[in-house]
C-alpha cells in the first residue's frame, strides 16, 4: 500500500533491495489511532470470545493471511474492511534465509 514504516532492527545484514518478510503477532497490533501506519484487510472470520476477540483477515501479499487478538469486543464483521494499526517497535524482521534481524527494542516487561 505505500505505506513507510521504521522498524527498530540491526538491517545491517540487509541491503537496498533485499527480499525480507515483516512479523507482527497477532496481540501487537494497535489502534489505528495509536500507530505509525495502517493497512487495511479484509475481515474472514471474527470470533468473539468475551475477554477478547481474534479476527481471522485476508491481504493480498499475505499468503497465509492474517490473525489479530485484541482484548474485548471489537466490531468486526465477515466481509468487512478492518483497519490494522502497526508500530515498528512492536514488529520483526525476518531476512529471505528465514533469519530474524536481531530487535533493538527491548518489550517492557516486570522485573523481579
Amino acid at each position: 500500500g505505500g505505506e513507510l514504516l521504521t522498524v527498530n532492527v540491526d538491517g545491517s545484514s540487509l541491503k537496498a533491495g533485499d527480499s525480507a518478510t515483516l512479523g507482527i503477532r497477532p496481540e501487537h497490533f494497535v489502534d489505528p489511532e495509536k500507530a505509525q501506519c495502517c493497512i487495511q484487510a479484509r475481515v474472514n472470520v471474527a470470533e468473539h470470545l468475551g475477554d477478547e476477540t481474534q479476527i481471522y483477515l485476508d491481504m493480498a501479499g499475505a499468503a497465509d493471511g492474517i490473525t489479530v487478538r485484541r482484548s474485548g469486543s471489537v466490531p468486526a464483521q465477515e466481509d468487512s474492511v478492518f483497519t490494522l494499526g502497526i508500530d515498528g517497535n512492536s514488529c520483526h524482521l525476518f531476512r529471505e534465509d528465514g533469519q530474524a534481524c536481531q530487535r533493538h527494542y527491548q518489550e517492557p516487561c516486570l522485573k523481579f
